[in-house]
């Protein structure tokens, strides 16, 4: 009978570390390295202390400044175009980023990636303060259906704002990651519209 335990406890230990080896995470972007999106467009982006959701890190600050007094900007966008430094996106659940939003406002937002002839464009919503974003990228689809293929490199990725955006938005992101949960068991399914978690 000891035995038989004994080698049931060995076999959960075991069960339990292939779980937790199984969970893994890159980041896109290391803010906290100093590195910085290679496509900005429309939006004066730095590094900031503050809202960091990663130990001592930084996050990326985001200012949109109209052209003039009460005019509106016609929309930005951050992320890397034509050179994807971290671009193939094979093995990994979701991509996810922390947002703060200092306004009292629900803001819209948009993730696009291309691969040659395809492009997503989805849409996700950053509700006031902080806030963790995800896109399913397990079994990605562009916007008429096609699959990407992740085990080779993507064209471009960007966080980004369409349309009329009112002057002096600031918005903080960090954390720019990719990451797999780790329950392997479960059946992948087709991707969802991204979406934001509490």
């Amino acid at each position: 009978m000891k035995k038989t335990l004994m080698l049931l406890g060995v076999i959960v230990a075991v069960m339990g570390f292939s779980t937790e080896a199984s969970a893994k995470k890159m980041m896109i972007i290391n803010l906290d390295k100093g590195e910085m999106p290679t496509d900005v467009v429309g939006v004066e982006a730095s590094l900031s202390e503050e809202h960091a959701t990663t130990k001592g890190g930084l996050s990326l600050q985001l200012e949109v400044k109209a052209k003039a007094e009460g005019a509106t900007s016609e929309g930005w966008y951050v992320g890397e175009y034509g050179s994807v430094k971290r671009g193939v996106w094979d093995g990994y659940e979701y991509l996810r980023f922390d947002v703060f939003n200092p306004t009292k406002e629900m803001l819209p937002l948009n993730i696009t990636i291309r691969q040659g002839s395809l492009k997503l464009d989805s849409p996700i919503v950053a509700r006031p303060g902080q806030s963790t974003l995800e896109l399913q990228i397990a079994g990605l689809t562009d916007n008429k259906g096609a699959a990407f293929d992740l085990t080779t490199k993507l064209k471009a990725w960007n966080i980004n704002q369409y349309g009329a955006v009112k002057a002096k938005s600031v918005l903080f992101i960090s954390n720019i990651r990719l990451e797999t949960d780790g329950d392997e068991a479960a059946p992948k399914k087709e991707a969802p519209k991204a979406k934001g978690k509490k």
